[in-house]
């Protein structure tokens, strides 16, 4: 073989070795760019008010309903009239709860919340536990004020924050008669600020006579 057929040979040859390392940083890249529901925006479509609505709750006069793919929906004139709003997460939305007119909180799914402060126009993450090991959804809450409330949801996720969710804490242990079964726990609802109820399966109440403190299932 001559030096000019040979030194073509090896050009070739490069050029072919290239091909699949090329294809394989292309890879690469797609993987790299994957982003999670929980940090995408919800996306902004007309259709929003006809799509799976999962709860709705007052702010004040304003109506704030919530549900699928980060949808957040308010109406001024009772329901005639829907507008979406702007959503950091595209995670399920499950529930949301105001103390005021101005200062609510959403949960949703892999144990998301949210909070606003201007009466559900604009809204910043608060908390996730998309690391869990058991992995799953809040599906309610409750706050007796501003600082200090309560999310519930899947294999007895409980969460508390007393400082208007700058920080959640695990809440599990103050309800022992649900650790080792770990039902689901559905709702949560204060008749005072001293008596709060959770109702979970199986047809089980967990009910708090020391405002949160502790939780003990009754018949």
């Amino acid at each position: 073989m001559s030096m000019k057929i040979r030194k073509q040979y090896r050009i070739v040859l490069a050029l072919m070795l290239m091909v699949p390392l090329g294809l394989g940083v292309v890879q690469t890249k797609t993987f790299a760019e994957y982003r999670d529901l929980i940090d995408m925006p919800a996306i902004k479509i007309d259709s929003a008010p006809q799509s799976l609505l999962l709860d709705v709750t007052w702010a004040g006069k304003r109506l704030v309903a919530v549900g699928e793919r980060g949808h957040i929906l308010l109406s001024d004139d009772n329901g005639q009239i829907w507008a979406q709003t702007e959503v950091p997460t595209r995670a399920h939305l499950n529930a949301a709860y105001f103390v005021d007119e101005k200062t609510g909180w959403v949960v949703g799914e892999d144990a998301v919340i949210l909070k606003t402060v201007d009466s559900g126009n604009t809204w910043t993450r608060q908390f996730d536990r998309r690391d869990a090991e058991m992995k799953g959804p809040l599906l309610e809450l409750w706050f007796k004020d501003k600082a200090e409330g309560y999310a519930v949801g899947f294999f007895n996720k409980f969460y508390r924050t007393a400082d208007g969710g700058v920080n959640w804490e695990a809440w599990q242990s103050h309800n022992p008669d649900n650790e080792l079964d770990q039902w689901h726990l559905e709702a949560i609802a204060a008749v005072s600020d001293a008596h709060i109820y959770i109702t979970s399966e199986q047809g089980l109440i967990f009910r708090s006579s020391d405002g949160g403190q502790s939780f003990k299932q009754i018949q």
